[in-house]
């Protein structure tokens, strides 16, 4: 949406649309809905810019092997046509290790009230089921969800706070969470044990307080003050730590900032820590863990003057940051970012080119042993932003989403299509 502007959505029903993804462990996701002020998405000027899934795969399991900065090939196969029809947002999803969710709102913003639709697609079978309606939301909800896939559940934050059983179709509720917990998360991750949230807010809101849910004693617990500021921003779970970098905010309720520092919770000591600054303030890039570094790609520095290129690598070890070589065809925003086990595979998202907002031509392969970039082959899909991505662990999956630039009416994407290194 254009700038200053306030996405609210009435609800009587529900209405939701799933992050994640993960960006974060599983991936996350993270997050998709409003574009408020000061967020990529659709800008009114433009700036420069410098497989089959088996049931039985894990969603951990690494890329065919091949040799370091090789230029990867692969395939991409339309996904089937999915059991949905009419949403007024995109999507985004989780992968549960056999299949993809995705959940988001029918109609349009002020239907009153609004209809949640749900599906499951199952790569192995190449076919689509219809999940159960997520619970209505109290009151009014504004901004957009985060959830993640903790390996029975999908939990979900924002519009509604509920878990979602694959297995039975089913939803709970979740108990109230405390006071101060972030209703709209910008970073939410799964641990293993807790679901970790931070930051976020809607439109002129920007929060500096987490949270953690324990599933397994259904409760929830508020994260220690941190040492960042309110901002929405990145972030990612390395196996010990949440990691969040970047983001933008408030300054003095005089304009936004975009950050360039960082910080690191420890769940196991309820701690944080400062981390050494990005090499430069960063706003909405992808953060995707590999094992060794949180890679940061994307983004831009003061939207809407300049987008990101090049990228940054934090390796927790050694505790610094190193420079990634820069994409091709210059940066991107909106785009979403999956790791393979041996390549970060970007897709979607829009970039400049020739002064204007336009869909970057094709997705791209990161080859962090080489340092080196590779154009993945030209995918069936149209370009977009606010899509599903998830990695399988043999193919990534695209679901979703809407067109770039306009006001936010433009009806969404209802397709999607897998690539197969």
């Amino acid at each position: 949406m254009s700038k200053n502007t306030r996405q609210v959505i009435t609800l009587a029903t529900a209405a939701i649309l799933v992050a994640v993804m993960l960006i974060g462990g599983g991936w996350w996701i993270g997050r998709r809905g409003a574009h408020e002020a000061g967020t990529p998405g659709r800008a009114p000027s433009a700036p420069t810019s410098s497989a089959t899934a088996e049931e039985s795969t894990p969603a951990t399991s690494p890329e065919p092997p091949g040799r370091p900065g090789e230029a990867p090939a692969g395939v991409w196969r339309r996904l089937p046509a999915a059991p949905l029809s009419g949403w007024h947002a995109g999507a985004v999803g989780v992968w549960t290790g056999s299949e993809l969710l995705v959940y988001g709102w029918r109609g349009t913003i002020a239907d009153d009230p609004a209809t949640i639709a749900g599906a499951a697609y199952h790569p192995a079978r190449r076919t689509w089921r219809r999940l159960a309606p997520m619970p209505a939301p109290r009151g009014d909800r504004e901004g957009y969800n985060s959830a993640v896939w903790t390996g029975r559940e999908m939990i979900v934050r924002g519009f509604v706070t509920a878990a979602f059983n694959p297995m039975s179709n089913r939803w709970r509720s979740l108990p109230p969470a405390p006071e101060g917990a972030p209703d709209v998360p910008s970073v939410m991750v799964w641990t293993g044990r807790q679901v970790l949230m931070w930051g976020g807010g809607c439109c002129d809101e920007y929060g500096s307080t987490g949270a953690a849910y324990t599933p397994a004693t259904n409760s929830w617990r508020m994260l220690p003050a941190s040492p960042l500021a309110g901002r929405r921003t990145v972030g990612a779970w390395t196996g010990t730590e949440l990691v969040i970098v970047g983001g933008f905010g408030l300054r003095d309720d005089t304009g936004y900032q975009t950050f360039a520092d960082a910080a690191a919770y420890n769940p196991a000591t309820r701690r944080w820590r400062r981390l050494p600054s990005l090499p430069a303030p960063r706003q909405y890039p992808t953060a995707t863990w590999t094992g060794t570094e949180v890679l940061v790609v994307g983004g831009s520095a003061s939207r809407p003057t300049h987008l990101y290129a090049e990228g940054a690598a934090y390796n927790p070890a050694a505790n610094r940051w190193r420079r990634l070589a820069a994409m091709p065809e210059g940066g991107r925003v909106d785009h979403t970012a999956v790791w393979t086990g041996r390549r970060l595979l970007v897709w979607g998202g829009q970039t400049v080119r020739d002064g204007a907002w336009t869909v970057p031509s094709r997705g791209l392969a990161y080859d962090p042993a080489a340092d080196r970039w590779s154009a993945l082959p030209v995918s069936p899909l149209r370009g977009r932003v606010e899509h599903a991505a998830v990695w399988t662990g043999r193919q990534l999956l695209i679901w979703g989403g809407v067109p770039i630039g306009g006001d936010g009416s433009a009806a969404p994407f209802m397709d999607g299509a897998g690539y197969t290194p």
